[in-house]
């Protein structure tokens, strides 16, 4: 047991410091005091706290088997996850362990352990790397032959940019705060985006066609864009719009969620219920985890909820072959390094494209698939003006 908790503390000491220095164990361990006293689960899982840091590495490594099985092998690739080896002699040891002998102040100082573990892997998934075009036509050829199985998929110009809605891109990371549909609400309030809306469609319409009509039109909302064409988010990732040129100097990337069939389908109930944990960048006390945890009923980082919906709610969202996917109830840290994952029930992967190959890209699909232009997707009327 000793072994493992020095393996715990010298792996979080070395990649996730400020995790680290900003917990201290005391504060901590005040607040799963106040909070679990008698809750039953919560026993539970501390009785299982060794077992669920192995399950919880285990589900971050990502076998690399695992990749190919899903997209082929026709690419390079890497797992996004510091330290991989010593995770995997930490989830080792575990293994050899009788976990049933865990004394009862030891097993409160691994679950403080578990939840900054947790924090600190939230963000990881593998990556697929693309550096030549006949890996990308492999990799596309595998998209296109996907028998029954379906596929998300987002494009963006900078491989950098992390998977957060549009809606949390300005927001207030000096505080720690719930965000919600209201605050949803004063932002569109304060840029008159309700009137605009008014002017255009019926203002009784449902949430989703309002909220989803302004994600197009204005360009922020808590639902982020995804396409069940490959091509389609290809075409994303090699523009902002039209100027290509304007990125030209950085990898791209195409986002990739695997088959959500299985979830439930956007409700405008679920985006009136929209909670987003935001923690202050910097230090964080024991009033920050207090506040998050009375507001969202949790203390864990990126356990998000999903959903996406199927409803095509202009032409363009159906030339692009786009559906809205909404996560709900996860934490962010810091926004310029955080992505949205949720701990169990999504496997995401990212393909980034080497900046190398974006015009022999551009090129094969203009040649190859000219359907797809980003002028057309942008406008699709304009295809019908070119035939």
């Amino acid at each position: 047991m000793d072994k493992i908790i020095l393996m715990l503390e010298e792996y979080l000491e070395k990649h996730s410091s400020h995790h680290i220095e900003n917990n201290p164990k005391e504060e901590f361990n005040k607040i799963f005091v106040e909070i679990y006293e008698n809750d039953i689960s919560y026993k539970s899982l501390l009785n299982d706290v060794l077992l669920n840091i192995k399950v919880l590495i285990e589900n971050r490594l990502f076998r690399k088997d695992r990749v190919f099985e899903f997209y082929g092998d026709n690419y390079s690739y890497k797992n996004k996850l510091k330290g991989v080896n010593e995770l995997n002699e930490i989830a080792k040891a575990i293994s050899q362990l009788d976990t049933r002998i865990v004394q009862n102040n030891t097993k409160f100082l691994l679950f403080y352990y578990y939840y900054i573990l947790s924090l600190s892997l939230a963000g990881s998934y593998p990556e697929i790397m693309i550096k030549s075009l006949d890996e990308y036509v492999g990799v596309l050829n595998h998209f296109k032959e996907s028998n029954g199985i379906t596929n998300f998929f987002r494009g963006q110009a900078n491989s950098n940019w992390n998977l957060i809605p549009s809606c949390l891109r300005n927001i207030d990371q000096t505080k720690t705060w719930v965000y919600t549909f209201e605050d949803l609400v004063d932002q569109y309030s304060s840029i008159n985006a309700y009137d605009l809306y008014g002017k255009i469609i019926d203002s009784t319409k449902d949430e989703y066609q309002m909220v989803s009509f302004l994600q197009h039109a204005i360009s922020f909302s808590p639902l982020i864009d995804f396409t069940l064409n490959f091509q389609v988010a290809t075409y994303f990732a090699l523009n902002n719009y039209i100027k290509i040129n304007d990125f030209s100097n950085q990898d791209a990337a195409i986002f990739i969620i695997r088959d959500l069939k299985k979830t439930r389908e956007l409700s405008s109930a679920e985006l009136k219920d929209l909670k987003i944990g935001i923690y202050s960048n910097g230090k964080k006390t024991y009033k920050d985890y207090k506040e998050i945890y009375d507001k969202m009923g949790r203390l864990f980082g990126n356990d998000a909820q999903f959903s996406f919906s199927s409803k095509v709610t202009n032409d363009r969202m159906r030339y692009q072959q786009g559906t809205f996917i909404l996560f709900n109830n996860y934490i962010v840290d810091n926004i310029n390094t955080s992505i949205i994952h949720a701990k169990n029930g999504l496997f995401l992967t990212k393909i980034v494209i080497d900046k190398k190959i974006k015009k022999d890209i551009w090129e094969y699909l203009n040649k190859h698939e000219p359907e797809y232009k980003i002028k057309y997707l942008l406008n699709p009327y304009l295809i019908f003006n070119e035939i």
